[in-house]
């Protein structure tokens, strides 16, 4: 995720307490094996970044998106 981020090196160093505050403003699809259809569906469901994930319980990720609601 943070090979994209400074483009055209790619290099970006995120430090151990950066790092929650990283993933929670990113957005939902630059996470790796999110495609376009597993995007659409999460952005219909309000998912938009990291932070909105995080705040969803595993039960209605599994529900939605079966075993790779886990993942």
């Amino acid at each position: 995720m943070a090979s994209g981020q400074n483009k055209p090196n790619g290099l970006t160093v995120i430090l151990p307490e950066q790092a929650i505050a990283f993933v929670e403003q990113m957005p939902i699809e630059k996470f790796h094996g999110i495609g376009e259809v597993t995007a659409a569906k999460m952005h219909s469901l309000g998912i938009h970044s990291g932070a909105d994930l995080k705040g969803r319980s595993l039960l209605e990720l599994t529900h939605h998106f079966g075993k790779a609601g886990v993942r």
